[in-house]
Order: C-alpha cells, then structure tokens, then sequence
C-alpha cells in the first residue's frame, strides 16, 4: 500500500489522494538540493550563513532570502526562467515558491508531469498539481524554470543515442526561454 500525507499541518491542499510519499525523512538534502541535483549530489542549500559544514551556497550568489537570490542560485546548475509550468518534453522544470515576498519552496515537475518536493527535513513526496503543497506554509508558486533533461540530473544519462534529439530541444531552449547568463 502506498504511504501518503493527509492533513500535515502547515499544508492545507496536501491529502491523501493528490500525493504518495517517495522517501524516508532526510536532513542531509532539503528542496532546492533535491531539485539542483535530485541524484548525484543532495546536499541542504541556504543562503542563510551557518556555522554546519553540510550547508551548500554557490560562489558569487547573492545570500538574500528574496527569489531572485534562488533563481541565480539555480542558474548555476543549468536551470534559466521560463514563463509557465505546462510539461514540455525534453525539459525538466521547477516552480519557485514564495511568501510574503520570500522565498519558501521549489518542486521539480517529473517527465509523467506530476511534481516532486523534498519538504523541509522530512519526506520526499510526488504530488498531482503543484496547488498540492501551495497554501499554508509555502504560499505559492511564483517562478517557474526549465532545463533540459541530461543536465544535471539523471533521468537521461545512460546515452539512448539520440543526440541530435537532445541539441533540437537545447536550440529550442535557448530560443523560448529568458537568457541571462
């Protein structure tokens, strides 16, 4: 049978039906590192300044708790703005989310078009809509962007020998979304 979230407080849209619960509690990753590099490398990212080794920020990005320090931040790992979450094949997307003008979550869009969020030190989870994890404690999503698959994660490794396929969607990407290097 599989496990789900119904009515953790702090989370209003998050019952039983709309999410299944992926992981086991985790302290050593958080939301932004699950989506930065949901394999290869989970680590906690903040921009907050603490005294424990485990905390990740990349050189040169601002320290802010505003968005803007987050979608610099998340830059450095391939991703770059786009205007909406609608799946897109050949891209993985995040949606940024925010309260009272600060940043508080980002989820990962999978290639089924549900969304993955690593929430806080607890479970990783796959839920339906974003609107699951919206409300309550994460407020809502603000910002959305993409990248391509291969870049950074590992749903496309494993070479299935469609490299021309891959620098279309790279072109197209380049074409269609806000480029700021």
């Amino acid at each position: 049978m599989q496990r789900s979230i119904d009515g953790r407080r702090g989370f209003p849209n998050l019952v039983h039906r709309n999410n299944s619960i992926t992981s086991e509690p985790d302290d050593a990753y958080n939301c932004i590192g699950w989506a930065a590099d949901p394999m290869d490398n989970l680590r906690w990212w903040s921009p907050i300044q603490q005294p424990q080794p485990r905390v990740f920020w990349p050189e040169g990005v601002s320290r802010g708790r505003g968005i803007e320090s987050f979608v610099d931040a998340l830059k450095t790992v391939g991703y770059i703005e786009c205007v909406k979450a609608d799946i897109e094949d050949g891209f993985e997307k995040i949606a940024i989310f925010e309260k009272y003008g600060k940043f508080t979550h980002v989820a990962r869009q999978l290639r089924n078009g549900k969304w993955t969020s690593k929430l806080g030190e607890d479970e990783d989870i796959q839920h339906n809509k974003l609107d699951s994890v919206g409300g309550g404690d994460y407020g809502k999503p603000v910002k959305f962007m993409r990248r391509p698959y291969g870049r950074n994660n590992t749903e496309d490794r494993g070479g299935d020998g469609d490299e021309k396929k891959r620098q279309i969607a790279l072109h197209v990407f380049e074409k269609d979304c806000i480029w700021s290097p």
